[in-house]
This record gives structure tokens, sequence and C-alpha cells, in this order.
């Protein structure tokens, strides 16, 4: 792998494309939304395909964590080691932001939005804007893309247009973000589906709804299958870690690899529960 971005000066100006994805949904009543961004920058995104390619070993398909099953071993093998080789080499030189959004807290403002993807909107561009305040902080200005899966919007849905612009606003008078053109654009997270020019945009996004799902799954701890929890309780672990001073963090992923949870009670961030966590005390037990 190349230099980590963190230790370059900061009178560079990285170019650094941002995959997003989600997990959770504003219409079926679920409590929580989870918007989770991998941040890659084009410096280093050559390595990490060619370390993601290495990590597969025999699977060769989609690595989505919605269709990870115990049965498939080559697939669980390969999550596994997409997990693992984030931890210990990628989340150095790709951050990770997890902004999760509590939809049945008394401090959440229903009100303030007309349709559910004004939701979405809103909260997909805060957690881009949030992950490049923490993991960037020593960065002055940045050259941006989104990259996000696509999926089916109303035609009122403005997704596309709404996230850039919000995020610009956002980072007025605190850093100079420069958007490539487009500057976001939607694509397949399935590899069979990509177009072959965005494969590797494709790769990214597997990854980042492997990290945003498990993530999901440490704190609603609801999956039956075992690799799901194992993940769960694998990124739950990170999140803990990350909660501690930076001097007493194990894993070395402070400004790396970051959730947070809004609105809390008084309507500012919190950490949130894991319920990954009883449940893997359950077991002990």
């Amino acid at each position: 792998m190349q230099t980590p971005l963190f230790e370059l000066p900061q009178a560079v100006a990285p170019s650094i494309i941002a995959y997003h994805d989600e997990s959770g949904h504003i219409g079926r009543n679920e409590r929580f939304l989870f918007h989770g961004v991998l941040f890659v920058p084009q410096a280093v995104s050559g390595d990490v395909l060619i370390a993601l390619g290495r990590e597969r070993g025999r699977y060769g398909g989609c690595i989505h964590y919605a269709d990870i099953s115990d049965r498939d071993r080559d697939k669980g093998a390969a999550v596994r080691a997409w997990m693992n080789a984030y931890g210990k080499h990628i989340g150095h030189v790709c951050p990770y932001k997890c902004f999760v959004v509590d939809l049945h807290s008394p401090a959440f403002d229903r009100s303030r939005f007309r349709e559910p993807f004004q939701i979405y909107n809103t909260f997909a561009a805060t957690a881009i804007w949030s992950g490049l305040r923490w993991s960037f902080d020593k960065t002055s200005s940045v050259q941006l893309r989104i990259v996000s899966e696509s999926k089916s919007r109303s035609a009122e849905d403005n997704f596309v247009s709404y996230v850039p612009a919000s995020i610009l606003a956002k980072a007025h008078g605190k850093l100079d973000v420069q958007f490539d053109s487009p500057a976001l654009i939607t694509v397949a997270g399935d590899p069979k589906a990509v177009q072959p020019e965005h494969a590797g945009h494709c790769e990214f996004l597997q990854l980042t709804d492997l990290l945003t799902s498990a993530i999901a799954e440490a704190v609603l701890a609801k999956a039956i299958r075992s690799v799901k929890q194992d993940l769960a309780g694998q990124i739950g672990q990170w999140i803990a870690d990350t909660r501690e001073l930076p001097w007493l963090q194990e894993h070395g992923l402070h400004r790396r690899f970051s959730v947070s949870c809004f609105p809390g009670p008084g309507g500012g961030y919190i950490d949130v529960d894991l319920a990954i966590k009883r449940r893997n005390q359950a077991a002990l037990s």
C-alpha cells in the first residue's frame, strides 16, 4: 500500500471518491437508518482493489451482506477476509463513516421532511460531510466524487443533485471542496450487472455494503446466521475501541473508522447502543 493519506502535508489536496450505501428502510417503521461512506483516495485505489481481489480467494460473485449464508464456504471466507483486511490494512488508508439516524428519537423532527426521500438524502449528505470533517481534518481542500449504488427513485427525488449541493453548503468557509464532473454517479453493486468501466466502483460499493450492514447487525442483533453474527461481533469491537481515548485504542482506527448516532435525547450526537454485545455476553454465559 502507498503512504497513508493522513501523513501527507496539509498543502496537498487529495482526490477522493466517497462510496455511499445504506441499510434500513424509512417506510417500514424501522427505528434506525444507517448511511455508510467509504472514502477512497484515488492515489491508493489501485492497490486496494488488488488487495480486495486477492482476499476474495475462490469466490468471484457478489459480496452482499443480505445474501451471506453459512452454507457458502467460499463466500463466507471472502467476506471474513475482506473484513479482516479492512481492519488491518485498508482502513488505514480508506476511512469509513457510518451515520446512524434514530427515526424514533423524541428529538427527531419528522415534520421537517415532506417526503421520505428527503430524510434519506439529507442524512446521506450529512454522513459524507461528517466523514470528511473527521477523517480529513488536516486537509484544507479536497477533490471529490460520490459513487452510490443504483436504486429505483421517484421522479421528484433529487438525490443526484441535492447531495453534492448540500455538501458544498456545509463546507462553505470550513473546507474547500471541488467536485469532479459529474459530482455523483450511481453504479450497480453486483459484479454481474455492473458496466465493465465501473467494475472497480462496484468492488468498493460491496465493501461499503459489508461494513454498513455489519454495523446495522451490531446495533440490532437480529441475524440467525453465524457468519453474520461473527462479522457484527468483530465490527462491534472496532466501534467499542474507537470510543476509548485515542491513546488507549488497540485497533489503530482513530479518525479512520467512525460511527455516530443522531439525534440523542437532547438533539445532539450519541453513541448508539450495540445489541450484539448483549447477545455475545449471553452466549458466553
